[in-house]
């Protein structure tokens, strides 16, 4: 979700269960926005990837538990999962790009 779609991802947030989804919607949008913005003006580039991969790790078991759900949205959200998994990959090659250069 995007951060024009606010009230889309408050209700995202909801659905997995969370509560206060509009402190968590902030929460995220603040993440999503403050870690790509460090990635892309490249100051501290490692702790923008970092935020961003944690936040990524943190919804496969919140909201993405394809583990306990039957098919077909097992394998539905199981792609998502490693959809994740490869964002995550990419921005521990932008972290390590912005620790070797020294940002």
């Amino acid at each position: 979700m995007g951060i024009f779609a606010f009230k889309a991802k408050i209700a995202e947030i909801r659905a997995v269960g969370l509560p206060q989804p509009e402190l968590f919607a902030v929460a995220v949008t603040i993440v999503q926005l403050g870690g790509s913005g460090l990635i892309i003006a490249n100051i501290m580039p490692w702790l923008g990837a970092g935020a961003l991969a944690g936040f990524l790790l943190l919804t496969i078991p919140i909201a993405h538990p394809f583990w306990k759900l039957p098919e077909p949205q097992r394998t539905f959200k199981f792609f998502l999962a490693l959809e994740h998994l490869s964002l995550i990959g990419g921005l521990m090659v932008a972290a390590a790009l912005g620790a070797f250069t020294g940002q």
